[in-house]
């Protein structure tokens, strides 16, 4: 029998285009509001730029990675 807990994994893309942020700015204060200070930060494996990050969280037995698209310069 397996007794493995299925692995949870669950993406958050946050949009915005209003304001003049710093990149990343915006998402490390919505992670930290609804998850807590305990994520940590990575480079995104799909990107060959070093500025897209992704920020994982471990909540409630799922990894959550968390990422920011600002649209607003396109």
């Amino acid at each position: 029998m397996n007794t493995k807990k299925p692995n949870n994994t669950i993406a958050v893309v946050l949009l915005h285009g209003i304001g003049e942020q710093r990149p990343m700015a915006t998402l490390r204060n919505f992670v930290e509001s609804v998850f807590g200070k305990s994520w940590y930060s990575k480079p995104d494996r799909l990107s060959e730029l070093f500025e897209v990050r992704r920020l994982d969280v471990k909540f409630e037995g799922s990894n959550v990675h968390c990422y920011e698209l600002y649209w607003a310069h396109i």
